[in-house]
């Protein structure tokens, strides 16, 4: 058996990644507290990156995948249907502003279906790499002390999701008491597309926290770098040190590869709004 896992190790890059999420997969509380932070809010929704298990971690299963695809599917019927159903023009209007009120509808659900598209596809393409993330964010955390400000950290983090979630909840909900529709059918399809929508904002609140939670792994290694003594460390000393900055940078290659799409589309979108 150990020979066979040596063999599997030792293979290539890609089924290096896959070995590692099935012999190391299982997360220490520390850890399992930040990943289950991180899902919550993504499984009240209905969607999730990876699933816990038994204090262990694993990839989306083909089940996930299927479901995912049609629900980029439904959503995407859905954008297309209200494109085709909004009209907020009238007779009174002039010809550029006729013009104006039908490109912007347009243009505002396509919007939507391109997050969608963008969430659910990397979810699918990148579902091995969200386990491998929380894996290497693992190994760096078994490295250096970071158990006097976990609580904190997913305490901030459950304190973005709820204020993302509410202020949709609340912004949607005002407009719903408000607008009236001509068909109820409308009605629906506008708020199932918004209350999915609510997990772009939700991924970018991971995406977010992620980043700031290797930033603070960075300023632990930085202080132990500044606090060692070189004359009286070992090599070995400094070679942990030296492994826990490539496990660093690793993780941010991993989350830049998963959540490059989102943040740029979420950048140029604010961007173009402004």
């Amino acid at each position: 058996m150990k020979n066979i896992q040596q063999i599997l190790v030792k293979n290539n890059n890609s089924s290096n990644k896959f070995t590692e999420m099935l012999l190391e997969n299982r997360l220490d509380k520390e850890v399992e507290r930040i990943a289950f932070s991180f899902n919550l809010p993504l499984n009240l929704l209905l969607f999730s990156k990876y699933r816990l298990k038994y204090n262990r971690i694993y990839p989306n299963g083909i089940k996930y995948d299927i479901y995912a695809f049609f629900c980029t599917l439904f959503l995407g019927v859905l954008c297309f249907y209200r494109i085709f159903t909004l009209d907020m023009t009238n007779a009174s209007m002039s010809y550029m502003e006729r013009a104006i009120l039908t490109v912007v509808p347009i243009l505002f659900f396509t919007i939507y279906f391109i997050g969608f598209v963008i969430v659910f596809v990397s979810d699918i393409v990148y579902k091995d790499n969200n386990v491998l993330l929380i894996l290497t964010i693992q190994t760096i955390n078994r490295s250096i002390s970071f158990s006097k400000t976990v609580h904190s950290f997913n305490m901030w983090t459950h304190i973005s999701f709820a204020t993302v979630i509410l202020v949709n909840l609340i912004t949607r909900g005002t407009f719903y008491l408000t607008c009236r529709y001509s068909h109820i059918s409308e009605e629906i399809s506008d708020i199932v597309r918004d209350f999915s929508f609510v997990t772009t904002d939700v991924n970018m609140v991971i995406a977010t926290r992620i980043i700031i939670l290797l930033k603070q792994y960075i300023d632990l290694w930085i202080k132990a770098i500044l606090t060692t003594n070189v004359a009286q460390e070992t090599d070995l000393y400094c070679q942990k040190l030296f492994g826990v900055y490539m496990n660093i940078i690793k993780a941010y290659k991993i989350y830049r590869k998963v959540f490059q799409a989102l943040v740029s589309f979420d950048f140029y979108i604010f961007h173009l709004i402004i």
